[in-house]
């Protein structure tokens, strides 16, 4: 076990960063556990807190990613029915959870969400000249979730 000296949590010996403020502790020197008995209970427990830690940090993201798609199709897309936006909403939950699934990977979540921002617009959107930075907004911030995402998970290795 090391104990990150910025926030106090323990961390599985062979991680190189804090898994709950993500500081480095390649230099921190492994600690037995004080109590060799409750080792494995230790263990297990640091695992369902980074477990914890790891789903909150990745549900925060995809609202964050959610709510900043449905913005872009309300100020450049010009949607404002709230029965089409939450299509877009919709969209960009698939687009979240193929994520988590590993579905998609960094260049076909960017194809994944430009494809149903698109058929969305074709079917529902109105055709205005700010619409094409709707969707190349929504391509691109697909690949920054992906990013995003990628980091977190980097992060627990």
């Amino acid at each position: 076990m090391k104990t990150c000296r910025a926030c106090g949590f323990q961390n599985d010996a062979e991680l190189p960063t804090c898994v709950f403020c993500n500081a480095s502790i390649v230099d921190v020197p492994d600690e037995p556990s004080k109590n060799p008995s409750l080792g494995e209970i230790e263990l297990a427990a640091n695992r369902a807190m980074r477990s914890r830690i790891l789903r909150n940090r990745l549900l925060s993201a995809a609202t964050c990613y959610i709510v900043v798609i449905t913005l872009t199709a309300i100020i450049p897309g010009g949607v404002l029915s709230a029965e089409i936006l939450a299509l877009y909403a919709g969209a960009a939950l698939l687009t979240a959870i193929a994520n988590h699934r590993e579905w998609v990977g960094q260049s076909s979540i960017a194809f994944l969400q430009g494809f149903t921002s698109l058929a969305l617009l074709l079917k529902f959107g109105p055709l205005q000249p700010f619409i094409f930075f709707m969707l190349a907004a929504h391509a691109s911030l697909a690949s920054l979730y992906w990013h995003w995402t990628n980091l977190l998970f980097d992060a627990q290795r």
